[in-house]
């Protein structure tokens, strides 16, 4: 190994394959490595920029720490200081109220369970596609989309409530996934919780939601 046309001291040692762009770290695999011997800083993973490897996609993912960092002009979310109630009588998810559809809840006293009144999946989509010479490619998808809620208690979130009333939410999941699995368009379920106005949640009710796309390959 050369430096700018001159002899560079090296170290040569053996080390874990670290992939490369388009190949994952493969675990047990070893190679040789020849390495500068001019120091080195070392490495913050909470600082330094850098990429990890996603299991999920298989794919890598940029991490930008330093990103967070930078002067922020941009909007600020004020603080909630909503006082929670246990039950809300304009909420369309708690017991006995109407939902927004105009069906009304039942007195639930535990988890409850219905289909989306207002679904990003439909289980009965029309089997239709569409290619506009290549550069509009578009096909049905069917789907379910279940909103299960936590407890009859508006006021809680899932880290407030009682170990007994957790046991029951984790059945619920897993009755339901059992079920959706089940059904035969079904490739793959999804069960999701997004918690606050900021992140999307359109209401502040104690829930959970489950996706059920038939083809497991798509991204949300």
């Amino acid at each position: 190994m050369r430096c700018r046309g001159r002899a560079c001291p090296t170290l040569v040692g053996t080390a874990r394959n670290a992939g490369t762009a388009s190949r994952p770290p493969t675990a047990g695999r070893y190679q040789r490595i020849v390495v500068a011997s001019f120091p080195i800083a070392p490495m913050s993973w909470h600082e330094n920029t850098h990429r990890r490897w996603n299991p999920l996609i298989r794919e890598w993912v940029l991490v930008s720490p330093e990103r967070t960092q930078r002067p922020w002009q941009g909007q600020i979310e004020p603080t909630s200081r909503v006082v929670p109630q246990a039950y809300d009588p304009d909420c369309y998810l708690c017991p006995g109220n109407a939902r927004a559809g105009g069906v009304r809840n039942p007195n639930y006293t535990s988890t409850f369970v219905f289909d989306n009144d207002f679904p990003a999946l439909r289980p009965d989509a029309p089997g239709a596609s569409l290619n506009e010479g290549g550069l509009l490619i578009a096909e049905a998808e069917r789907g379910i989309c279940r909103v299960v809620c936590f407890s009859p208690d508006h006021s809680l979130t899932i880290s407030q409530m009682a170990l007994s009333d957790l046991t029951a939410v984790v059945a619920t999941w897993a009755s339901q996934y059992e079920e959706l699995c089940g059904l035969p368009f079904i490739s793959s379920v999804m069960i999701f919780e997004n918690r606050g106005a900021m992140m999307g949640a359109s209401n502040p009710h104690p829930i959970a939601r489950s996706g059920q796309p038939n083809d497991c390959r798509m991204r949300y």
